[in-house]
Order: structure tokens, then C-alpha cells, then sequence
């Protein structure tokens, strides 16, 4: 990827749980968060990132987490982000 004279490589992987692949996902549901994950957290680190995208299925839910090793962002934020962008019924939940 490169951009602003940058340039730097990014791995994505991906751990979906078998139980998990019987389920419809829209993938414009979790692209516009890895972009964000590349444009926001990796790039202005200046080195090369990795992304990880894990599906699991609870219950009741589905959960997809991405993590990166991008910059950061503080809870803060994302949760203004999530209710501004998506309403009030996402829940958003901090790996310890």
C-alpha cells in the first residue's frame, strides 16, 4: 500500500469459527472497519501493519472483532463513532 510517499505492507488474516461460516455476513459490514484500520491506525504508525479479522459464534450473536497494531484510538471515540454512524444498539466490547 502506498500513499503520501509511504509505502508499507499490511497482512490481513482472518480466524472464523466453523459454526461461524454457516452465517450470512454482508462483507460491507466489516470492510469500512479494516479500511479505517489501514487509514487511521497503520499508516500514520509508518510501518508495516497486520490485521486480524475473528468470527465467532455465540448464543445469540455473531461477533467480529479486528485488531490491528495500528496507532489506537480511545474508547471514547469509537463509541461516539459507532452511535453516530450506526445508532444505538451496537455493543462494543474491549479485549483486557
Amino acid at each position: 500500500m502506498k500513499r503520501l510517499g509511504i509505502k508499507i505492507k499490511v497482512n490481513i488474516s482472518f480466524d472464523i469459527d466453523d459454526s461461524a461460516k454457516d452465517h450470512k455476513i454482508p462483507i460491507l459490514s466489516i470492510q469500512p472497519i479494516v479500511h479505517n484500520a489501514v487509514i487511521h491506525g497503520i499508516l500514520p504508525s509508518q510501518k508495516d501493519g497486520e490485521i486480524e479479522v475473528v468470527i465467532r459464534e455465540n448464543t445469540e450473536t455473531i461477533d467480529i472483532t479486528i485488531i490491528d497494531n495500528g496507532v489506537g484510538i480511545s474508547e471514547a471515540n469509537i463509541k461516539m463513532y459507532l452511535t453516530l454512524t450506526l445508532g444505538k444498539g451496537v455493543v462494543l466490547v474491549f479485549p483486557m
